[in-house]
């Protein structure tokens, strides 16, 4: 296994596909009965009505000029598998620019190691990083002011990220939340009026092995990110470009789409399926699907989303199932998601809320049977309650 500094690499080029992300969480000691995810279980209107048709704002932001250029800060706020992935190879790059700043915010002994000796982030090719940061704390304000911070936490821990973050955003900070769900946009705008947030999501698979150690697998990734419903005429051209240099295509492809939400619903549709299937068998994606009961369970689940996110109106194409189940079948057979190393290590603070109770909320919203979704989801949460 080759280890090398973090120097610019060259990258060879990989077929696109798509990956999960992985992180395990401690078990709760009072949640047998109650999750705390911080996802309300009925899902707030006015958000339907933002993610179906985005809000217009007159307001139109000017691009910063401090974007590429003129000592850039990026903060990777959490930094577990996607956020440790996102931020080694930012590290990468930024250790080839003078003007790229890289700040991550960590928590407890994985702060401790990454701090001593860096972060190594073993790649798809199984060469290692050993990635060094320009800085990084536990506490966001004692890092320089970011021009730019990725939030990749669960979202369990968005509403305290939120509360951190808004004590160091001004008007022209850019905010990419790499969480899954689809109320994500409401929930951090409900706790955060200034700064400009752009919609996202990610496919990619990174997992955290251990304290100051994560790793990238699989086939390149992508991100999805697009306009602030606020600022609808916002592109960040300069970021854009910033971010297609660092990540190349080889490990992560960079699609900016001024409305994101139709990539945002197709991957919440994805997760659904995958999530749940990954949690309620114990099994991972490769024996799922040469499971001839669990495919056809993943089919179904995939089928009542579908016609869920349909119903609600949501911008998503009309071939959007085969899209997605298209997705599905090109993951690596290793795949398992953190929600199901969450459900295995029987911890209460995991994601069911959004993968389970969100969408059961949305089909009676809309009047669509959730029949194996309701059974999958309450067989998940029966293990929990058994074992907690």
């Amino acid at each position: 296994m080759q280890i090398k500094q973090c120097t610019k690499i060259k990258r060879a080029a990989h077929k696109k596909s798509t990956a999960t992300g992985h992180r395990t969480t401690a078990k709760s000691q009072n949640a047998c009965r109650r999750r705390n995810t911080g996802t309300s279980a009925v899902l707030p209107t006015r958000y339907l009505q933002l993610a179906v048709s985005p809000i217009k704002n007159k307001t139109r932001a000017k691009e910063k000029k401090n974007i590429k250029g003129n000592n850039m800060n990026i903060c990777i706020y959490g930094i577990g598998g996607i956020g440790g992935t996102i931020g080694g190879l930012l590290c990468n790059f930024a250790d080839t620019q003078n003007d790229v700043n890289i700040h991550f915010v960590a928590r407890g002994k994985h702060l401790d190691e990454i701090r001593k000796n860096g972060l190594q982030l073993q790649l798809s090719d199984n060469r290692i990083l050993i990635c060094i940061p320009k800085g990084i704390d536990a506490d966001i304000t004692k890092i320089p002011q970011p021009d730019v911070i990725f939030i990749c936490v669960k979202s369990y821990d968005l509403h305290e990220a939120i509360n951190e973050i808004s004590r160091i955003t001004n008007q022209d900070t850019i905010i990419i939340p790499l969480l899954n769900g689809f109320d994500i946009y409401e929930r951090i705008r409900s706790k955060l009026e200034n700064g400009l947030v752009l919609p996202a999501c990610i496919y990619l698979g990174g997992r955290k092995i251990e304290n100051g150690k994560c790793a990238l697998f699989g086939p390149p990734g992508m991100l999805f990110f697009g306009a602030d419903p606020r600022q609808i005429n916002y592109t960040p051209s300069n970021l854009i470009s910033l971010l297609t240099d660092a990540f190349d295509n080889s490990y992560l492809e960079i699609k900016w789409q001024q409305n994101p939400y139709p990539a945002i619903w197709q991957k919440y549709m994805f997760n659904v399926a995958v999530n749940l299937m990954n949690a309620y068998s114990g099994k991972v994606l490769g024996d799922i699907l040469n499971d001839d009961t669990l495919r056809k369970m993943t089919i179904s689940i995939l089928n009542e989303t579908t016609e869920i996110i349909k119903k609600i109106g949501a911008p998503v194409s009309p071939d959007v199932e085969s899209i997605v189940w298209g997705l599905i079948e090109k993951l690596p057979c290793n795949t398992k998601s953190s929600y199901a190393v969450d459900i295995e290590n029987n911890s209460m603070r995991n994601e069911g809320e959004i993968f389970g109770t969100a969408i059961i909320a949305l089909g009676k919203k809309v009047d669509v049977k959730t029949t194996t979704i309701e059974m999958v989801f309450n067989e998940i949460e029966q293990k929990l309650i058994l074992h907690c």
